[in-house]
């Protein structure tokens, strides 16, 4: 912290200097620095006097001069940390500084937030900033064409949501022209709401999928109404299953694990599917389709809720973000669940869809040379942040103290008396004009208290995945007086609430202040004890009054699944089970995809080269493979290869000539070349290659998540999935470069595949 105070000294000191810049002379400072890096200075080194430019130019922009707090915060995201900054604290000004700093080194930076609307609101407000000091700004959005999102990002700095950061980079990697690719590379990115993005989100990744032929729905609508007559027993915690437990299990036909989110059948579920399906032994490999249409049909029915996992809207499945309450646009879920909850909802179930392209956000961050991020709440979850993407965590002091008062939690036996126990501390707040935000942990519940509050007559407003476009106009008023604002989770998060409204200088405010300012009330503790402190964190902004208490009940879904017993104490430690949980799910899913990393990578280097014309290499490689696979191979297929080969260039194959086989095929390879003509033919081969590569790639991905859900069976084994996962991934990898290379030398030399 001393380096830190060092370096704010000498900004402030450079404070009165900058003030007395014309605005020319302040831009000119954005070429001088430019130069400086050019003549070899770092980046480190012009800190002091290129914040003090950027705080000049966003007081003359907006009016406001950054506190040395906001300073501070600035330093440590240009250092590749997470700056824990509470809410209100002016995140939005502080990612300006280190934005504009390394924007001078002209490799690009991404500023990354959680939705499209806080994305244009940073683009706006301190793109005017940049701008002002001639660093280019671009915007990523859905609505754009490639010519369009590759213009943004050839821009210094570019803003956008991780979603449309993430699959632009995933398209990029099923581009089939070079001028398709919009990214130039993962320089340094600065996320926004960093634990809501990094943790939060990460738990499912994003996927590209392609939409197969029209599908036939009869086996997702036979499995969703055999699943439907089944009877289940679940078991809410992690219990060594002695016999007359599983006993007792053996009378149902499939058990859920609430903990895990998990759903099997039993033995009588196995019989009565066979006797369904007029089939003799289940788990025949034959019966793939089968197992895996009734595996989904138990996950859609028993695990996935409506209203809290997915919404329908517009005869579409939409995934939710159970942390944030937010639509998951562009995810789906794979292997036929999102085909299984149409069934379920009674949805039309037109196309079945095949995997692409796929990478978890924890990959995805990891491949920029350097990462930082900000958020209100991210010491508890400092070790995953360390251990995940190597990043520690700096808290940064307030500007002032807060005043909030956080009162004790309310606790009750039924969700009943919890509710009505809310209501009345509404009424309470409604009669001195106390403007009040109630958080919820679902749809669902959101959508139950506000018809208790209709009962009551208590006019409100709720906000929630359903309504979200409307998220910013419902956040910025909730501060007004009298008003009740119901809002799953952190709907709303980025935007600050004001007291008394919109504007902060009125006879409102001073209302709100003179009742207490705003209260915030908890309706359930969360899985993550970091979303329930983002919730009280929208009160008491900068050293304003304000209040917090949460109201619970011994029926609340924590507490159903992860408590044991039934007092205070256990709340905490049912919290701490739920956060353990997650952070278990979290990391083997980085496990998992570590494995697959490794095959992305090996795919996607061959892919590159192909899309830039860089196939001499790769075909030599491949040339070579080839060979010495036909001569060892004793298919029929193979040896009608060596015959047809010997033939046509007159040569005797076998190991002892191999290299006078390489170079003949070779040769026919750049004799090929010549005849057909050097542009048609690339753009021959290029097509055909690409579209090798994907195709097996796409069938690839389908086995490894197969893959994946076989292995987590095996942990009742006493396997270790991740390692079996390992060692079965390298076989299938071995299987996928042996069909590319052979199909490709095939289809471009000998019009044929190896492989059917």
């Amino acid at each position: 912290m001393e380096a830190i105070k060092k370096v704010i000294k000498q900004i402030n000191y450079l404070e009165q200097t900058t003030k007395k810049y014309t605005d020319n002379e302040l831009k000119q400072k954005t070429i001088d620095f430019k130069e400086q890096l050019k003549n070899g200075k770092d980046v480190e080194e012009i800190i002091p006097e290129a914040f003090a430019v950027v705080r000049e130019a966003t007081r003359r922009i907006t009016g406001k001069r950054l506190y040395d707090v906001q300073l501070m915060g600035g330093y440590i995201l240009n250092q590749g940390r997470i700056a824990e900054i509470k809410a209100g604290e002016g995140k939005t000004l502080i990612q300006g500084l280190p934005a504009y700093l390394n924007a001078l080194e002209g490799k690009g930076v991404h500023v990354i937030t959680t939705n499209e609307y806080l994305s244009k609101r940073d683009f706006n407000e301190v793109g005017k900033i940049l701008e002002f000091l001639g660093i280019s700004v671009g915007f990523i959005h859905q609505n754009m064409n490639t010519r369009e999102r590759k213009q943004a990002y050839q821009k210094d700095v570019t803003y956008g949501s991780n979603t449309e950061f993430g699959f632009d980079y995933l398209r990029d990697n099923i581009a089939y022209n070079s001028d398709d690719v919009v990214q130039r590379g993962l320089n340094y990115v600065i996320i926004d709401e960093a634990d809501s993005i990094l943790l939060d989100e990460a738990q499912t990744p994003m996927i590209i999928s392609k939409k197969n032929l029209k599908t036939d729905p009869y086996p997702y609508v036979k499995a969703n109404s055999f699943v439907r007559r089944l009877k289940g027993i679940t078991i809410l915690k992690e219990e060594p299953k002695n016999r007359r437990q599983l006993e007792e299990i053996e009378k149902y036909d499939y058990v859920e694990d609430e903990t895990y989110k998990t759903v099997e059948l039993t033995q009588k579920g196995i019989k009565k599917a066979e006797e369904e399906y007029k089939i003799e032994n289940f788990y025949d490999s034959k019966n793939a389709n089968i197992i895996n249409e009734i595996r989904q049909a138990l996950r859609a029915n028993v695990i996935l809720k409506k209203d809290v996992d997915y919404i329908v809207q517009d005869d579409k499945i939409q995934l939710i973000d159970k942390f944030t309450g937010r639509i998951m646009y562009g995810k789906k879920y794979t292997r036929g669940l999102h085909e299984a909850i149409e069934a379920k909802e009674h949805l039309t179930i037109e196309e079945s869809s095949q995997l692409v392209a796929s990478i978890t956000t924890q990959n995805y961050f990891k491949m920029y040379k350097k990462m930082s991020g900000m958020t209100g709440t991210a010491k508890s979850s400092e070790k995953e942040f360390n251990e995940i993407y190597k990043i520690d965590v700096v808290q940064i002091p307030t500007n002032k103290k807060s005043q909030r008062v956080d009162r004790k939690d309310k606790v009750f036996l039924t969700e009943e008396e919890k509710y009505n126990a809310v209501i009345e501390e509404i009424k309470i707040s409604k009669k001195k004009g106390q403007p009040v935000l109630i958080g919820t942990t679902s749809i669902e519940k959101s959508e139950i208290l506000s018809e208790k509050l209709k009962k009551e007559n208590i006019e409100h407003q709720v906000l929630n995945a359903k309504n979200h476009e409307l998220e910013a106009q419902i956040v910025e008023k909730a501060g007004m007086p009298y008003k009740v604002t119901i809002a799953t989770n952190m709907a709303g998060r980025g935007t600050n609430i004001l007291l008394g409204g919109t504007t902060e200088n009125t006879k409102e405010r001073k209302q709100v202040i003179e009742a207490g300012g705003l209260k915030v009330i908890g309706t359930e503790k969360h899985e993550s004890k970091r979303i329930d402190e983002q919730l009280r964190g929208r009160s008491g902004r900068q050293g304003e009054v304000g209040e917090s208490v949460f109201y619970l009940s011994y029926e609340d879904e924590l507490m159903k699944i992860y408590a044991h017993k039934k007092n205070k104490e256990e709340i905490r430690k049912a919290q701490k089970r739920a956060e353990n949980r997650n952070y278990t799910i979290r990391k083997r899913l980085v496990q998992y995809d570590e494995v697959l990393n490794k095959h992305r990578d090996i795919i996607y280097a061959d892919r590159k080269a192909i899309l830039y014309n860089d196939t001499e290499k790769i075909i030599e490689k491949f040339v070579s493979y080839f060979c010495d696979k036909i001569i060892k191979d004793t298919t029929e297929k193979a040896k009608a290869f060596v015959k047809e080969i010997g033939k046509n260039e007159k040569i005797v194959i076998s190991e002892e000539n191999i290299q006078t086989v390489k170079d003949k095929i070779l040769e026919r390879y750049n004799h090929k070349r010549i005849e057909i003509g050097q542009d048609e033919f690339s753009k021959k081969e290029k097509r055909k290659f690409l579209k090798i590569i994907d195709n097996n790639w796409s069938d690839h991905l389908e086995i490894m998540e197969e893959l994946k859900e076989n292995m987590e069976l095996r942990v009742y084994g006493r396997h270790d999935p991740i390692e079996e996962y390992q060692k079965e991934g390298k076989i299938e990898l071995e299987r996928l470069v042996d069909k590319i290379k052979m199909n490709m030398i095939c289809q471009l030399l000998f019009e044929c595949d190896y492989y059917e």
